[in-house]
C-alpha cells in the first residue's frame, strides 16, 4: 500500500499536481492516471493513424490525378473517333448513294441511246426501202392514189404522235420510278441515322448509369484550376462590359441620330406652318384682288398702317433694348464695384492670414521651447529625485556599516593593551576636532569630505540632513517655477485666442495697432521669461557639475583608503545610474525629434492653405476674364444696335417708296398663282420627307429596343456571374474567419503562457535575490559564531528556514518545469491538431469543389439529354411525314406494279452491289466491335474508378467523423488546461502565502512600492504635459476648421457671384436671339420691298405699252 501510493504521488508530483492525497482515493486516482494514459495513448495513436491515412490519401490523389488525367483524355478521344466515324459512316453511305444514283441515271441512258439508235437504224432501213419502192411505183400510181398517199401519211403523223406520247409518259414513268427509289432509299438512309443516333442515346445512358459522364471525369483532375476559371469568367465579364460600353456608344449614337431626326421632323413641321400661313396670306390677298379691285388703294392704305405699326413696335423694342443696355451697364458697373470690394477684402484677409500664420508661427515656436525646457525640468527633478534616493541608500549603508565598525573597535579595545587605551584619549579629541572642523565646512560651502566613507561615524546624519534641506528646497524652487510657468503659459494662449477671435470678428486699423502692442509685450515677456529659464538651467548645471566633482573628488579620495565591499557595491550603482541618465537622454532625444515632427505636420498645414489661396487667386483671375468677355460682349451687342438702327432708317426709307409702287400688284397677281402651286409641291415634297424620316425613326427604335433586350440578357448573365463569384469569395471570408478564430485562441494560449513564464522568471529573480540576501547573512553569521552562541542558534534557526525555503524552491522549480513540458506538449498537440484540421478543410472544400462539379456536370447532362429528346422527338415527327409520304408513294406503286418486272434485271445487278456493300459494312462492324469491347473496356475501368471514388467519399466521412471526435477530444483537452490552470492558481496562491512569511521582501517591495510612486506621479505629469499640447493641437484644427468655414463662405459668395453672371449673359443671350429676329424679319422685308419694286416696274412697262399702242395703233 505504501510502495502504491509513493508510487502514485511521483507520478502526480510528475504530472504537476502537489495537491494532498489521501488514502481513501488511491484507487479511484490510480483508475484515473490509467485512464489519463490509455487516452493520451490512443490519442498519439489515433494522430498518427489519422496523419498516415491523410499521407496514403494525398499520395493516392496525386497517383491517380495523371491516371485521371489519361482517362480523361482517353474518353473525350474515343468520343471525338466515334462521332468522326458515325460523321464518315454517313459521308460515305451519302457519297455510295449518289454514285448508285449516278450509275443508274447513266445507266439508263445508255440503254435509252441504244434503243434509239436501234429505231433510227429501223427507221433509215424502213426509210430506204420506202423511197426505193416510191421511186419505182411512183410513175405507176395515178392521180388518184395520191390523194391516198396523203392521207395514209397523215395517219402515220397521227400515229408517230401518238408513240411520242407514250414515249414522253413512260419517261415520266421512269422518272416517277427513280423518285420513289431516291425517297426510299433516303428513307432507309435517315433510318440509319436514328438507329445511329439512338445507338449513341444508349450509349450515353450507359455511361450515366454505370457512372460518371464525361465532363466532370474530364475535369477530376482540373479541380485545382479555379483561379483559371475565375480568370475566364472575368475576362468573359470585361468583354461583355465592352460590349456594353461599345452598345452604349451605339445607343447614345442612335439617340442622337433619333433627336436630329426629330429635330428635322419639327423644323420641316414649324417651315410647312410658315409655308401654309404664308398660302393662306397669299389666297387672302388673292382673293381681295379678284372681289375687290376697285378697293386695292384702302387696302394698301391698310398694310401701309400695318406696316408703320410694325416699325412702331420695332422701335419700342429697340427701346427697350436700350433700356435693358442701360440696365446691363448699371449693373456691370455694381458688378465691378462688388469686385473692387472683394480684391480689397481679399487683400486685407490675406494681410491678415499672414501676419496670423507668422503669429502663430512663433507661438508655436515659443510654445514648443516652453514644452521642451519643461519637459529638461521634470527631467532634472527626476534626476534630483533619484539622486536623493540613492544618498538615502547611501547612508543607510553607512550606518549598516557604522556599526559595524563600532563592533569591530569593541573588539579591539578588549585584545589591545592598556598602553594603547591611554594613547585613545588624544585620538579621540583629534577625532572629535576633525568631525567639528568637517561639519563647519559642509554648513558654510558643502566642502570636501576627505574621511573615508566607512569612518564617518558622527557625520553622516549631520551630512544627510544638509542633503535633505537642500533637495527640500530646490524641489520647492522647480515646483513653484514650474507653477508660474504654466501660469504664463495658460495666460499666452488666453491672449492668443482673444488675438484670433478679434481678427476672425473683422481687423480694424485700431484694434490691429492694439493687437500689434500686445504681441510686442507678450513677446518682451517670453523673452524674459526665456532669460529666467536660461538662468535656472545654468545654475541646474552649475550645481549639477558641483555634486559631480565632490562624488568624484570622495571617490578618488577614498579609492586609497576604502577597498571594501561597500564601496565597491556603491561605484557599481554610481555606473548604473550612469546608465540610466544616458537612457534618459535618449527618451528626451527622441521626444524632441517627436516635437520636430509636430513642426513638420503645422509646416505641412500652412503650405495647404497657401495651395488653398493659390487656387482662390486662380479663380478670381477666371471670373476677371469672365468680366472682360462679358465687354467684348456687351460692345458687339453695341455694334449690332447701330447696325439695326441703320436698318430702320432704310426701311422707313424703302416703306416711302412702296407707297408709290402699289399700284403695280396686279400684276403680281399670276406670279402669286405660281408661287401657289410650287408651295404645294414643296409641301407634298416636305411630307414625303416626314413619312421616310418617321420610318427612320421606327426602324431605329426597334433596333434600340433590340439592342436594350440583349443589353438586358449580358447584364442578367453578368449579375449571375457575378453573384456566384461572390458566393464564393463570401465561403472564402468564412473560411478565413475560422482560420483566424482558431489561430487567435492560439495567440491568447501563448499570450498565457509568456505571461507565466515572466512571472516565473520573476520569481526567479526575487528568488535569486533572496539566495544573495541569504548569503550575505551567511557571510555575517560566521563571523560572529565564535562570540554569540546564542547567534548560533540563530543561525540554525536560519539555516533550518533556508533548507525549507530551498526545498520549496526546488519544488516550485519542479512545478514550473511539469508545466512547461505540460506547456510544450500541449502546444505540439494544438500544431497537429490545428494542421489536422487545416488539411480536414482542405480536403472539406477540395471536396465541396468536387460536388459543386458533379452537379453542375449533372445539369449541364440533363440539359443535353433534353436537348437530345426533343431533337428524337423531331426526328420522330420527320419519321411520320415520311411514313405518310411513302404510304402515298405505296399508293402510287400499286398502279405501277406492272413496269416493276422489267427493272428485275437490275435489282439482281444491284443485289450483287448490294452483298459487295454489306460484305464491306460487315467489316467496319467488325471493326465497330472492336472498338465498343475496347470503349467497354474503358467503361469498365470508368466504373471502377468511380467505385473508388465513392470509397473515397467514405472515407472523407469517417474522416470527417474523426475529426468531430478530434474536435470533441480537444474540448477535453480544452477543460484539461483549464483545470491546469486553476491548480496553477492555487500554487500561486501557497507561493503568495510563502511570500508573506519572508519579512525582507517587505521592506524591499515597500522601497519600490515608493519609487513606483514617484514614477507614476513622473508620468502623470508627463501625461499633463502631453494633454496640454493635445489641447494645444486640438485648438489648432479648430483655428484650420474656422478657416476652412471662412473659405466656403467665399466659395458661397463667389457662386452667387457666378450665377448672377450667367443670370446677365442669359439675358445678353435673349437680346442677342430677339436681334436675329428683328434682323431675319428686316430682311423679309426687305425681300417684300425688292418684289414690289419690281412689280410696280412691270406695271409702269404695262401701262406705257398699253399708252404707245393706243396712240400709235398702227404699230
Amino acid at each position: 500500500m505504501a510502495s502504491q501510493f509513493m508510487n502514485l504521488r511521483k507520478e502526480l508530483d510528475e504530472l504537476g499536481y502537489k495537491q494532498t492525497l489521501k488514502i481513501e482515493c488511491l484507487p479511484l486516482v490510480s483508475k484515473l492516471l490509467s485512464d489519463l494514459k490509455t487516452t493520451t495513448e490512443n490519442l498519439q495513436k489515433y494522430m498518427t493513424i489519422s496523419k498516415n491515412a491523410l499521407d496514403e490519401i494525398n499520395n493516392l490523389e496525386l497517383c491517380a490525378e495523371p491516371y485521371k488525367c489519361d482517362n480523361a483524355k482517353l474518353i473525350k478521344e474515343c468520343n471525338d473517333l466515334h462521332l468522326a466515324f458515325i460523321h464518315f459512316k454517313e459521308q460515305h453511305e451519302k457519297v455510295q448513294r449518289d454514285l448508285r444514283m449516278q450509275n443508274a441515271i447513266l445507266e439508263d441512258r445508255v440503254a435509252e441511246c441504244e434503243t434509239e439508235k436501234e429505231n433510227l437504224r429501223q427507221q433509215i432501213k424502213k426509210l430506204k426501202a420506202d423511197f426505193k419502192s416510191n421511186l419505182k411505183n411512183f410513175n405507176r400510181i395515178p392521180k388518184s392514189s395520191l390523194g391516198k398517199s396523203t392521207k395514209e401519211f397523215m395517219i402515220e403523223s397521227t400515229m408517230s404522235c401518238a408513240d411520242e406520247r407514250i414515249s414522253t409518259l413512260q419517261k415520266e414513268m421512269r422518272k416517277l420510278k427513280e423518285n420513289q427509289i431516291e425517297m426510299a432509299k433516303n428513307n432507309e438512309f435517315l433510318k440509319s441515322q436514328l438507329d445511329n443516333r439512338n445507338q449513341e442515346i444508349q450509349r450515353l445512358s450507359t455511361l450515366l448509369e454505370g457512372g460518371r459522364p464525361q465532363k466532370p471525369l474530364a475535369k477530376d483532375c482540373c479541380y485545382k484550376n479555379i483561379d483559371n476559371k475565375i480568370g475566364a469568367l472575368q475576362d468573359e465579364i470585361r468583354a461583355l462590359k465592352a460590349e456594353k460600353s461599345v452598345l452604349d456608344a451605339q445607343l447614345k449614337e442612335a439617340l442622337a441620330k433619333q433627336h436630329e431626326a426629330m429635330r428635322r421632323a419639327l423644323h420641316l413641321a414649324e417651315r410647312n406652318k410658315r409655308l401654309e400661313k404664308e398660302m393662306k396670306d397669299i389666297d387672302q390677298i388673292a382673293l381681295q384682288v379678284e372681289a375687290e379691285c376697285n378697293n386695292t388703294v384702302r387696302n394698301n392704305s391698310e398694310k401701309v398702317h400695318r406696316l408703320q405699326d410694325k416699325l412702331n413696335e420695332s422701335m419700342m423694342k429697340t427701346e427697350s433694348l436700350e433700356r435693358d443696355v442701360a440696365k446691363l451697364k448699371q449693373e456691370k458697373m455694381s458688378l465691378q464695384a462688388d469686385l473692387d470690394a472683394l480684391k480689397l477684402e481679399k487683400r486685407h484677409l490675406q494681410t491678415a492670414l499672414e501676419s496670423e500664420t507668422e503669429d502663430k508661427k512663433r507661438l508655436t515656436d515659443r510654445i514648443n521651447n516652453l514644452t521642451i525646457i519643461e519637459h529638461d525640468l521634470n527631467m532634472e527633478i527626476d534626476r534630483l529625485v533619484r539622486l536623493t534616493g540613492e544618498q538615502k541608500l547611501k547612508i543607510a549603508e553607512l550606518e549598516v556599516s557604522k556599526k559595524h565598525t563600532r563592533g569591530v573597535e569593541t573588539e579591539d579595545r578588549a585584545d589591545r593593551s592598556p598602553n594603547r587605551t591611554k594613547k585613545s584619549g588624544p585620538s579621540k579629541k583629534s577625532t572629535k576636532k576633525s568631525t567639528l572642523k568637517e561639519v563647519s565646512k559642509t554648513e558654510a560651502g558643502h566642502s570636501k569630505v576627505t574621511k573615508c566613507c566607512c569612518e564617518a561615524g558622527g557625520c553622516v546624519k549631520r551630512m544627510i540632513e544638509l542633503l535633505n534641506k537642500e533637495m527640500e528646497y530646490r524641489q520647492e524652487q522647480a515646483s513653484q517655477q514650474m507653477e508660474s510657468l504654466k501660469q504664463e503659459k495658460e495666460y499666452y494662449m488666453k491672449e492668443y485666442h482673444k488675438i484670433a477671435d478679434e481678427l476672425r470678428s473683422g481687423p480694424d486699423i485700431e484694434t490691429y495697432n492694439r493687437i500689434q502692442r500686445q504681441y510686442d509685450e507678450l513677446l518682451k515677456k517670453i523673452e524674459e521669461r526665456n532669460q529666467t529659464i536660461v538662468d535656472l538651467q545654468k545654475e541646474i548645471k552649475l550645481l549639477t557639475g558641483n555634486k559631480y566633482g565632490s562624488s568624484r573628488r570622495d571617490e578618488f579620495e577614498n579609492g586609497d583608503t576604502c577597498q571594501k565591499t561597500c564601496c565597491k557595491r556603491k561605484q557599481r550603482e554610481l555606473e548604473l545610474h550612469r546608465d540610466e541618465v544616458k537612457q534618459l537622454q535618449r527618451e528626451n532625444d527622441s521626444l524632441k525629434n517627436r516635437i520636430q515632427e509636430l513642426n513638420q505636420s503645422t509646416i505641412f498645414d500652412q503650405e495647404r492653405m497657401k495651395k488653398a489661396f493659390q487656387d482662390m487667386e486662380e479663380h478670381i483671375r477666371k471670373l476677371e476674364d469672365e468680366r472682360r468677355d462679358l465687354v467684348v460682349n456687351q460692345l458687339t451687342s453695341r455694334t449690332n444696335l447701330t447696325h439695326l438702327e441703320e436698318e430702320c432708317n432704310t426701311l422707313r426709307d424703302k416703306l416711302r417708296a412702296t407707297q408709290n409702287e402699289l399700284n403695280s400688284q396686279k400684276a403680281s397677281y399670276d406670279q402669286l398663282k405660281n408661287l401657289h402651286e410650287q408651295a404645294n409641291f414643296a409641301l407634298s415634297e416636305s411630307r414625303n420627307q416626314l413619312a421616310g424620316t418617321e420610318r427612320e425613326l421606327q426602324a431605329i427604335q426597334s433596333k434600340i429596343s433590340n439592342s436594350h433586350r440583349e443589353t438586358a440578357g449580358q447584364e442578367r448573365e453578368v449579375t449571375r456571374l457575378q453573384n456566384d463569384i461572390e458566393v464564393m469569395k463570401k465561403h472564402l471570408t468564412k473560411l478565413d474567419k475560422e482560420k483566424d478564430d482558431l489561430l487567435n485562441v492560439l495567440d491568447e494560449k501563448t499570450e498565457k503562457i509568456d505571461s507565466l513564464e515572466e512571472q516565473l522568471r520573476e520569481k526567479k529573480n526575487v528568488i535569486s535575490t533572496l539566495e544573495s540576501e541569504m548569503k550575505d547573512l551567511k557571510r555575517k553569521l560566521s563571523k560572529f559564531s565564535e562570540e554569540n552562541d546564542g547567534c548560533q542558534l540563530e543561525l540554525k534557526g536560519a539555516k533550518q528556514e533556508l533548507n525549507a525555503l530551498q526545498k520549496d524552491y526546488d519544488s516550485v522549480v519542479r512545478t514550473r518545469d511539469a508545466a512547461l513540458q505540460e506547456n510544450r506538449r500541449l502546444q505540439d498537440d494544438l500544431a497537429s491538431v490545428a494542421a489536422d484540421c487545416k488539411d480536414a478543410r482542405r480536403e472539406l472544400e477540395i471536396s465541396k469543389r468536387q460536388i459543386e462539379d458533379v452537379k453542375r456536370q449533372l445539369q449541364h447532362y440533363v440539359a443535353e439529354v433534353k436537348r437530345f429528346e426533343d431533337q428524337i422527338s423531331q426526328k420522330e415527327l420527320e419519321r411520320a411525314e415520311i411514313l405518310d409520304q411513302f404510304k402515298s408513294l405505296s399508293a402510287e406503286a400499286v398502279s405501277l406494279e406492272t413496269t416493276n418486272h422489267t427493272l428485275e434485271n437490275e435489282a439482281a445487278q444491284s443485289k450483287v452491289q448490294l452483298s459487295v456493300a454489306l460484305d464491306h459494312a460487315s467489316d467496319l462492324e467488325r471493326k465497330l466491335e472492336n472498338k465498343d469491347a475496347i470503349i467497354r473496356s474503358y467503361e469498365k475501368q470508368i466504373a471502377d474508378l468511380s467505385s473508388q471514388v465513392a470509397t473515397l467519399e467514405i472515407q472523407l466521412k469517417q474522416r470527417n467523423a474523426q475529426y468531430e471526435k478530434m474536435e470533441d477530444e480537444l474540448r477535453q483537452m480544452k477543460d484539461l488546461c483549464v483545470q491546469l490552470d486553476r491548480e496553477k492558481d492555487e500554487l500561486r496562491r501557497e507561493f503568495q502565502n510563502r511570500e508573506d512569511r519572508t519579512g525582507m521582501t517587505q521592506r524591499n517591495i515597500e522601497m519600490l512600492s515608493r519609487e513606483n510612486d514617484d514614477l507614476k506621479r513622473s508620468v502623470a505629469k508627463d501625461r499633463n504635459n502631453v494633454e496640454g499640447l493635445e489641447k494645444l493641437l486640438n485648438d489648432a484644427r479648430q483655428e484650420v476648421i474656422e478657416q476652412k468655414l471662412i473659405n466656403q463662405d467665399l466659395q458661397s459668395e463667389l457662386t452667387r457671384m457666378k450665377t448672377r453672371l450667367e443670370e446677365v449673359q442669359e439675358r445678353l443671350n435673349i437680346t442677342s436671339e430677339q436681334l436675329d429676329l428683328y434682323q431675319e424679319k428686316a430682311l423679309e422685308y426687305s425681300q417684300q420691298n425688292k418684289q414690289l419694286r419690281r412689280e410696280i416696274a412691270n406695271e409702269r412697262f404695262f401701262r406705257s405699252r398699253e399708252e404707245d399702242n393706243k396712240r400709235y395703233p398702227s404699230l
